[in-house]
């Protein structure tokens, strides 16, 4: 007989809530307006549906309030790489993840929630489109989105596979439970970090929204919820997440307008595969697998399974004196009876020696269909899966409403069946498989293969936030580099630059406009490596930072083993200051720009003592490659540029591999794709093309990408 007894929150949201003003939206305010209609219309059966969901206080902080005396929390923990990983690192996670479960004694329970969730794609769907902007572009923006949007529809972006962790504890009251909840709390936040998988504490908020996602499986509408609209409009927490109506049948029950069963699991077997649990989440249906797990004390656990053996020896001497009244071999004995005796062996000497402890664990699975068929469909599956992995799926007859109670996230457990298992038992029960990244506008790298969901990243969050992009050649390298070169272009007002030795990335510089540089001994095209930016420039002493990169340039020019002495550094930043000190007096301009012959023949008047440092510039300025020794004459206002492959045929090697460098200046970002090879002009001439491309070389940060390819085909 269900409680017609109408639960009243207020007084717990009336402790929570601190501000009285409403925090939503006139949009967000309709969406509540709606959903309270639709309660309305369905009064009757919202009280009995209400009663279902098994708590009696949400407190703004994520505390939850079973009933007299029992409080909750939930911890939201998420994916690391496992399965991709090596044996030994699975062995470590497997091996942490043991002792996270070993944490909690018998005075707390447990519940493991996975869960398959849809979530509202809308959303995820305007955070993937890229925004217009002032130029010529807006057209490939527009098909550029359309693209992104469907290979976000085809994955499960849209359903996400959530993961909770409800531990549920006994006290007299909040104020008495709130210090001992919040202590284990980031007690098992920190264990979840011991082997790099990222966890957080849910506040009563998010654990609504859990809740409603949890109970609305098909619902259109997006979780809305406000303390202080509520305790304005005298409302409840269930009033948010409760669905219209339900109705519990034999095996099944419906849930709105959908339908949903939920079974009991039953293991047969001994031992389990790590990837049971993925088994079941990997496939794009709305399945839910529960565990219910109650520690047991160690020395009650010890005592428990030495009466299991000792019943089991009794039945050996039962079966014994049986074979020899019937002139059998007394030490013929049943198979059964001699895998329960090494069974309870094994479990008795792990108990005793090793980090393995004894719980009482009930295992349910939970799936939603939008139509009956739908749903057989479904269990027949479920059967299929739990037999591949030596389980059987055992029907939950006319216990329906207290299963789905106690599936969710809540720490109610009204299962009436369970089995003992030890640790391992339970960490079998792997909940990693591969880590998502999507990162609201980040650039789009395509598919994870494990999940099959978009990889959205933002390098530039990272903490190195440089590239590698590996590959045997056709497998795609350089197809990645312009992607991402594309992607850049369209989503930002970067400035990209590319030194294309082999002149790949010219036809797509070409249609988008782009400006081509090209630099060789008969270009009238040139770069000046002692440009300096007098005009608004950001650097408190912009000659201090030239400085450091002529060093920098003559240093590599000179090479050697030791490079350059500290007297020659000084001759230099000297004659650096006096140049650009003479530059800034006489009215500074583009047409007066110090060259390195200015360098060079400032270095000359010092003697001696730079004698080493003018010689090597010697070639840069008088010798076969003095074309950097010239005034900057491009254009760098157009966006995307690339710097053509002719002087790069001149001073690389045949085969280069590629960089993409983005430096972060001030709020500008500059993209740079340069050749990597072996030779040391190279270098010069790159870092030549980095500095006075950026600038000022006023910069924070640098972002690079490099594609190589096997060493057989030359590339490094």
């Amino acid at each position: 007989m269900k409680n017609k007894k109408k639960t009243d929150l207020r007084s717990g949201a009336k402790a929570a809530a601190e501000k009285p003003i409403s925090n939503i939206d006139k949009n967000d305010k309709a969406v509540i307006l709606a959903r309270m209609h639709e309660i309305k219309k369905y009064k009757d059966d919202i009280s009995s549906t209400q009663n279902t969901i098994g708590y009696t206080q949400m407190f703004k902080d994520g505390i939850c309030q079973i009933d007299d005396h029992r409080f909750s929390k939930t911890i939201q923990f998420f994916d690391t790489n496992y399965q991709l990983a090596e044996f030994e690192e699975q062995n470590g996670i497997f091996s942490k993840y043991c002792d996270l479960i070993n944490y909690f004694d018998n005075t707390v329970t447990f519940q493991l929630t996975f869960e398959n969730q849809n979530r509202s794609q809308d959303g995820l769907v305007k955070q993937i489109q890229i925004p217009a902007q002032e130029d010529n572009f807006n057209e490939i923006r527009a098909e550029y989105s359309e693209m992104l949007t469907s290979k976000l529809l085809s994955g499960k972006n849209g359903q996400s596979c959530r993961k909770f962790l409800t531990f549920t504890i006994e006290a007299n009251s909040y104020k008495q439970a709130k210090p001992k909840l919040l202590n284990i709390q980031t007690e098992i936040i920190k264990m979840f970090k011991g082997f790099n998988v990222e966890a957080k504490a849910l506040s009563g908020k998010e654990r609504l929204e859990t809740l409603y996602y949890s109970l609305n499986p098909f619902q259109s509408a997006p979780f809305v919820f406000d303390w202080n609209e509520m305790l304005k409009a005298g409302w409840n927490t269930k009033d948010f997440i409760a669905p219209s109506g339900m109705k519990f049948n034999k095996a099944n029950f419906e849930i709105g307008a959908s339908f949903g069963a939920i079974n009991g699991m039953n293991i047969l077997a001994g031992e389990l595969p790590d990837t049971i649990l993925s088994d079941f989440l990997e496939l794009q249906h709305l399945f839910c697998v529960n565990l219910h797990v109650t520690p047991l004390d160690q020395i009650t656990a010890l005592k428990f399974v030495k009466t299991k053996l000792t019943a089991v020896e009794s039945m050996k001497i039962d079966e014994q004196k049986k074979a020899s009244k019937a002139g059998y071999d007394p030490d013929i004995l049943p198979p059964a009876i001699k895998m329960y005796i090494t069974d309870l062996e094994k479990l008795l000497d792990d108990l005793n020696s090793k980090n393995e402890r004894l719980f009482h664990i009930s295992i349910t699975i939970r799936n939603y269909a939008k139509n009956k068929k739908d749903l057989g469909l479904q269990l027949e599956l479920l059967k299929r899966i739990c037999q591949k992995n030596n389980c059987t799926l055992m029907p939950c007859d006319y216990l329906q409403e207290d299963y789905l109670s106690s599936s969710l996230p809540l720490g109610v457990n009204k299962i009436q069946v369970s089995r003992e298992m030890h640790t391992s038992g339970i960490a079998i029960f792997v909940p990693f498989t591969t880590q998502e990244l999507f990162q609201v506008g980040g650039t789009y790298y395509g598919l994870n293969t494990v999940s099959g969901n978009m990889i959205m990243a933002n390098r530039s969050r990272l903490k190195n936030p440089n590239g590698l992009i590996l590959g045997t050649p056709g497998s795609g390298k350089s197809f990645s580099v312009k992607r991402e070169i594309l992607d850049s272009f369209l989503k930002t007002t970067d400035d990209i630059i590319i030194c294309d030795p082999e002149g790949e990335y010219f036809p797509l510089v070409q249609h988008l406009h782009g400006q081509l540089i090209r630099i060789a001994s008969s270009s009238e095209q040139y770069i000046n490596p002692m440009d300096i930016n007098f005009e608004n420039n950001m650097d408190e002493n912009p000659i201090s930072t030239k400085s450091d990169f002529i060093i920098s340039l003559c240093e590599i020019i000179v090479g050697g083993k030791y490079g350059l002495t500290a007297e020659e550094r000084s001759v230099i930043d000297r004659c650096v200051r006096a140049i650009y000190m003479d530059f800034f007096r006489n009215q500074p301009s583009r047409e007066k720009m110090p060259i390195l012959s200015d360098l060079h023949n400032a270095l000359v008047k010092e003697g001696e003592i730079a004698l080493r440092v003018a010689n090597s510039l010697e070639m840069y300025v008088n010798g076969s490659q003095n074309l950097f020794n010239h005034r900057t004459n491009i254009d760098l206002k157009n966006r995307i540029s690339i710097i053509w492959r002719t002087i790069m045929r001149q001073l690389f090697p045949e085969h280069c591999s590629y960089r993409c460098r983005r430096k972060l200046q001030g709020v500008v970002h500059r993209w740079i794709v340069w050749a990597d090879g072996v030779d040391l002009v190279q270098t010069i001439v790159l870092l030549v093309c980095f500095t006075v491309l950026n600038v000022g070389n006023n910069s924070a940060e640098s972002i690079g990408i490099t594609e190589t390819a096997n060493l057989w085909c030359g590339d490094v």
